[in-house]
């Protein structure tokens, strides 16, 4: 009965000498490798989520930076003043020639812008 309480013991200490080397040199650098890991990927996640609220507060600012431009431009749209003169009447559109003068000058004006944004904006 002696022999046999002397080899429990020594298998008793046999284990907690590999349960000491197994978690010092096998457990504990897995689990700071899978630490780290989760905090580099957290991290990561981080830096894409921060990049991807940069690039769409860019993206919103050259929207609005272009709809300024483009209604600055709009408002700088180079005006044509025509002469009204009976020779641009007769070669523009002859049918202007029977109009009264107030609809006529409408007329030339309206053309004169139509022709204007034409040839501005290239539609």
């Amino acid at each position: 009965m002696i022999a046999l309480g002397v080899a429990l013991f020594v298998q008793m200490i046999h284990f907690t000498i590999a349960w000491y080397l197994i978690d010092t040199f096998l457990f504990k650098p897995l689990a700071t490798i899978a630490f780290e890991q989760e905090h580099s990927e957290e991290v990561l996640l981080n830096a894409v989520a921060e990049r991807k609220a940069l690039f769409i507060a860019e993206q919103s600012n050259q929207v609005l930076q272009w709809h300024k431009r483009k209604e600055l431009f709009n408002q700088h749209i180079p005006q044509i003043q025509v002469a009204f003169s009976h020779s641009f009447a007769n070669l523009m559109c002859p049918i202007v020639q029977s109009l009264p003068n107030n609809e006529k000058e409408a007329v030339i004006q309206e053309l004169s812008a139509y022709i204007v944004k034409k040839v501005v904006h290239h539609e």
